[in-house]
């Protein structure tokens, strides 16, 4: 998958259990930046801050308008941060503009296995409304 203009690509992890594809963003505090490529928004021409998103909950992801939180395995987890984006992805062949995730603070270590999350749930209706053009989207269009 690849993001912004001009495009970085990242390696991401297919999750049948997340709502907002993320990768590492290049504010990230604790992110394992050695061997990870990072979204930097001001290095891309075509980015937006996605101030489109309403307050609610996706699953276990919190969002506030422009941010969102979300903690991984139990409840009592360390919670990651991260900013909402919008910004031209490519992904199989297909691009347009969708909404993602970049972390700015993760506490666990997901190590050197990928570069963010692509989300593969379908959101509902409620759902959908909180958080718009989600990258899912432009690929079942």
């Amino acid at each position: 998958m690849s993001i912004g203009t001009p495009p970085v690509t990242f390696q991401v992890a297919a999750d049948t259990g997340s709502g907002i594809t993320w990768v590492y963003s290049a504010q990230c505090l604790f992110c394992p930046s050695d061997y990870h490529p990072s979204y930097n928004f001001s290095a891309s021409s075509t980015f937006q801050k996605n101030y489109n998103c309403s307050t609610g909950y996706i699953e276990n992801w919190e969002l506030s308008t422009s941010e969102f939180s979300a903690n991984y395995g139990t409840a009592d987890a360390p919670r990651s941060f991260g900013d909402l984006y919008s910004d031209m992805i490519s992904i199989g062949g297909l691009s347009g503009r969708a909404t993602f995730g970049a972390m700015y603070i993760i506490e666990q270590n997901f190590g050197p296995v990928s570069d963010g999350i692509l989300a593969l749930i379908q959101l509902n209706d409620f759902e959908a409304s909180v958080l718009p053009n989600t990258v899912l989207d432009l690929i079942v269009q």
